[in-house]
């Protein structure tokens, strides 16, 4: 197994999109980390074991960790230029308050 730091993950989106010129989540850029640091790799030339890393997630839900990988600017050029339509109208949507279910003592879930 392997463990990435928060900076090795902001490096790992930025590589990954100079690279193959796409923009990963922060967990598929975790895999991507994972599996270099364990020899394995994206790159079919000088890896010994040519890995495939499904991506599950888009980039689009984790605003504040892209940005921090890839700046203000590139967020910037992210949301013109690849942004997801189906998420844009999603994000344009007003915010609702989350609803909270509090535990009764002594209840249980069918109890609710």
């Amino acid at each position: 197994s392997a463990r990435l730091s928060d900076e090795e993950m902001c490096t790992t989106i930025r590589s990954t999109q100079e690279q193959f010129g796409y923009l990963v989540d922060p967990h598929t850029a975790i895999a991507i980390g994972a599996a270099q640091k364990l020899g394995c790799g994206l790159d079919r030339v000088t890896t010994v074991h040519p890995t495939v890393i499904l991506a599950t997630a888009s980039p689009c839900k984790f605003e504040e960790s892209v940005t921090a990988a890839i700046t203000g600017a590139g967020w910037a050029a992210y949301l013109q230029n690849g942004f997801p339509a189906a998420a844009r109208g999603i994000t344009e949507l007003p915010e609702r308050s989350p609803i909270v279910y509090l535990a009764k003592a002594g209840g249980t879930l069918s109890s609710w």
